[in-house]
């Protein structure tokens, strides 16, 4: 998987894209230092419990992740297109892991419940599962069309944009704050919106219109995440086969 691309690239270096993409694959590591900072990255300094090995290996890939998305902007900035197609396939292989370390997070959170604790675990992670679902469908989809850079380019960005939502969570430092500064006008701080903006910024004076990846893609997720998430996360069949996987009996 390489990303990003632009469609002409060795002229890469004067275009905005280049600068943009660095520029957002750093706003992707800033938000994912703030939002796990004090329970990821600065736990070894507080008195909080160690974390379970599993969940560190996860926060260990996903810094991975947006690590390769700087690694790979750069090399895109720098012209070195040849580097950035070979460390596509670390990428392919990286994302494989995000999925899977993700879902073996949530599994082990039904599996560790209590038969009192056991409708609210089981309901936090059918929705941490079936909110991954889009991330292998977009990277797949990225991969298909990495010699359309155009399209490939924003695929990535989105697959990105839907595993940073975690760190914006209410329950999160940086998400408590966010949400502090619009409420009560809104019930949540709109996150997402950020990323969109920006996107929608680069096509704008990149392309003097929207791309169709950019607002297709946006609108799909939306709906997914606001209408599909819900349905999925409260259908007995899904809630059933989560507890499977992790093993236990309702």
């Amino acid at each position: 998987m390489s990303i990003p691309l632009d469609a002409d690239a060795t002229t890469a270096r004067s275009r905005p894209g280049a600068r943009f993409f660095v520029g957002m694959a750093l706003a992707f590591l800033a938000a994912a230092a703030l939002g796990f900072g004090p329970s990821f990255y600065l736990r070894p300094l507080s008195d909080a419990a160690a974390l379970r090995p599993h969940v560190v290996v996860h926060g260990l890939v996903m810094t991975a992740w947006y690590l390769l998305l700087l690694a790979q902007a750069l090399l895109v900035a720098r012209q070195r297109v040849d580097l950035h197609r070979q460390l596509g396939i670390f990428g392919v292989l990286l994302a494989v892991a995000v999925f899977a370390t993700g879902l073996q997070v949530n599994l082990h959170i039904v599996g560790r419940a209590t038969a009192e604790q056991f409708e609210a675990f089981l309901g936090f992670a059918t929705m941490g599962i079936v909110g991954l679902l889009p991330f292998p469908v977009l990277v797949a989809l990225a991969v298909a069309w990495r010699r359309k850079p155009a399209l490939h380019k924003r695929l990535v960005y989105w697959a990105f944009v839907l595993t940073i939502g975690p760190a914006f969570a209410p329950s999160r430092p940086m998400g408590a704050w966010l949400d502090g500064l619009v409420a009560p006008a809104l019930p949540f701080f709109p996150s997402d919106l950020i990323w969109v903006a920006a996107l929608v910024a680069y096509d704008l004076r990149t392309l003097r219109r929207v791309h169709p990846a950019t607002w297709i893609g946006f609108l799909v997720l939306a709906a997914y995440l606001t209408v599909g998430l819900g349905w999925l996360s409260g259908n007995a069949t899904v809630r059933s086969l989560i507890t499977t996987l992790a093993g236990v009996s309702a």
